[in-house]
């Protein structure tokens, strides 16, 4: 995820009307339950398990899928701790 920093003497309204901070996570999560139904039956939290965030367009997009893990490391057990 990626955070900006605000400066200290930002102006709210330069804020506010800078298009990239116009569509976030939460805001497109209202219009993808506006848009489809299927959206509306999950929460916030419960919403990556079957949506995936597309950063480069800023929207979500129905999973395929279902759910997925991104990396799953091994670690042999004989590493100890």
């Amino acid at each position: 995820m990626n955070l900006t920093k605000i400066k200290k003497d930002a102006k709210l309204s330069d804020i506010i009307n800078d298009p990239k901070k116009q569509k976030t996570m939460l805001t497109e999560w209202f219009v993808t339950n506006k848009e489809y139904d299927e959206a509306k039956e999950l929460t916030y939290c419960e919403f990556p398990l079957k949506w995936r965030w597309d950063e480069t367009n800023k929207k979500w997009i129905k999973r395929q899928h279902g759910f997925k893990i991104g990396r799953l490391y091994y670690v042999n057990p004989a590493e100890g701790e």
